[in-house]
């Protein structure tokens, strides 16, 4: 139990933490608060999304997740997605208030994070409690896809690797240049 815990514990604070360090080389490169794109595409009649102008899915990695993200979504009967201007495929299965979070907001969210396999990695569910954090403190998948609901809502993000941990992965589950997916709930935000 005690391992669990602080896998757990070490998993969020790799989250915050690995922000944390990219947050402070972007703040060096430029004092402009960054803002989270809002969804830039959405699904068509014809089922397919033009993801060719997406800088992620330019480089031989991100061609691979988005392959991968492609398959899972066929797999799981997912038809009706969105995808953010960076890359964050995300379906809402409700979309709650039609006030969003923004990134300078704090959220409270419960949710549970797995790989493409179902292998999951973390869940506030599991811990009883959801969990509250500023939304520009995690990674970047989280902080496009949290605002595509409201208070209320529930999403499912499929977050590529480059917007997730990177070739670093995260842990001993989350491996380098890891798809992560995300079950997740909103329930406040201030």
């Amino acid at each position: 139990m005690k391992i669990k815990i602080f896998a757990i514990i070490g998993t969020i604070c790799t989250m915050f933490c690995f922000n944390a360090c990219n947050s402070s080389k972007k703040t060096q490169a430029s004092k402009e608060p960054t803002k989270v794109e809002k969804k830039s595409t959405t699904k068509t009649e014809s089922n397919q999304i033009n993801t060719d102008n997406i800088a992620i899915y330019q480089t031989e990695q991100g061609k691979i997740d988005q392959k991968l993200i492609k398959e899972y979504l066929a797999k799981n009967a997912l038809s009706k997605y969105g995808v953010t201007k960076s890359g964050v495929y995300y379906v809402v299965e409700k979309s709650g208030t039609a006030q969003k979070p923004t990134i300078n907001n704090n959220v409270d969210c419960h949710y549970k994070g797995y790989l493409l396999d179902g292998t999951q990695f973390d869940s506030s569910y599991d811990r009883g409690q959801s969990t509250q954090f500023p939304l520009s403190g995690v990674i970047q998948g989280w902080q496009e896809g949290i605002p595509t609901i409201g208070k209320g809502g529930k999403v499912k993000l499929l977050i590529p690797s480059g917007l997730a941990y990177g070739s670093s992965g995260a842990g001993n589950i989350i491996k380098p240049n890891s798809v992560l997916v995300f079950d997740v709930e909103l329930i406040d935000f201030r």
